[in-house]
């Protein structure tokens, strides 16, 4: 179930704890679903003693990104699997060829 692989998922954060790193978890959410389940993994990651924000992906500042240690992306499609509306401008920007790799 998708709640025991997110308690999985912040188990396995044990080094950001002794780092002091930040968790960022962002989400691409058209009905809500995604944006709920990444507001509850931040919870979690909160409640273990660890720093954590959480935010859609377009209102990430794209260019914040590489500096970011910990990211955990939670997105869920809608309709017939397109991107949702608050995750397309952070999409379009990752496949651009002038990316760093």
């Amino acid at each position: 179930d998708l709640e025991g692989q997110f308690h999985k998922l912040v188990e396995g954060l044990s080094d950001a704890k002794s780092t002091a790193d930040m968790v960022t978890v962002l989400y691409g959410s058209e009905t809500g679903n995604a944006e709920e389940q990444a507001k509850n993994l931040m919870q979690d990651i909160r409640a273990r003693g660890l720093k954590a924000q959480v935010s859609s992906l377009d209102d990430f500042d794209f260019e914040e990104l590489p500096n970011q240690k910990i990211v955990i992306l939670v997105v869920s499609t809608c309709g017939l699997g397109e991107f949702p509306a608050n995750s397309k401008q952070t999409w379009l920007k990752l496949q651009s060829q002038d990316l760093p790799m």
